[in-house]
């Protein structure tokens, strides 16, 4: 319930954004590209993926800009040898391979450097906040005190599955978060070349709730349709 607040508070906070910039100077943007993501421990290996959004850029002063976007972004992790508490105290060490599609929504403050009267270079930062709408992740159960037998290894896969549910059960909100991000942009009059850094916590098991900090990088190309 608490993270449905917080994303509803987000999403509110950008709607008064959009509405009360609607007067500045304004350009639709397009982008798209891969990301390279990973939970930042030293046993975890990362996972490639695909970015697409759109969003909407406006101009403060002249080298300011607000951007407000929403991506579709896959994202995943391996994290090996991952010990797990299951009520009512059961231990096992599991490999789990998290795969993710989340809908983002970063609001981005911009800077931009100028040559001859052009852009082109910028710098950016700002929050985002990210809703979890797929999750086809699973965990393989490592020997322990079983057999390494296949037939005797655990296989279980899960979709945003709380503590006392017996059955996979979807909420959006269950792997929502906030995020930070940051980066740099090449422009070169309707295009830019992007490289954008975004840092979050998430859940890798959802449920036993267990929350690492992850990071995903991005490479996007974008036009801007004035």
């Amino acid at each position: 319930m608490k993270l449905f607040f917080r994303s509803s508070g987000l999403v509110i906070l950008l709607l008064f954004l959009i509405t009360g910039l609607s007067i500045a100077r304004s350009r639709h943007l397009i982008k798209s590209g891969g990301n390279f993501s990973r939970i930042l421990t030293s046993n975890s290996k990362g996972k490639l993926g695909i970015s697409f959004g759109v969003g909407k850029e406006w101009r403060v002063p002249r080298r300011l800009t607000i951007n407000g976007e929403i991506f579709l972004t896959s994202t995943g992790s391996l994290l090996k040898d991952k010990k797990i508490v299951f009520p009512p105290g059961a231990v096992g060490t599991y490999d789990i391979d998290c795969s993710y599609v989340f809908i983002e929504m970063p609001l981005l403050f911009k800077y931009h450097f100028y040559h001859s009267g052009e852009k082109i270079l910028s710098l950016y930062l700002g929050p985002s906040i990210s809703m979890g709408i797929s999750d086809t992740s699973y965990r393989r159960k490592k020997g322990n005190n079983l057999s390494v037998e296949d037939e005797e290894r655990e296989n279980i896969r899960y979709d945003y599955t709380d503590m006392d549910d017996t059955l996979p059960q979807l909420d959006m909100f269950f792997n929502s978060f906030f995020g930070l991000n940051s980066g740099l942009a090449l422009e070169l009059q309707h295009y830019t070349f992007e490289i954008r850094y975004h840092y979050s916590s998430i859940y890798t098991a959802s449920d036993t709730k267990l929350e690492e900090n992850y990071f995903t990088l991005h490479f996007l190309i974008g036009i801007a349709l004035d």
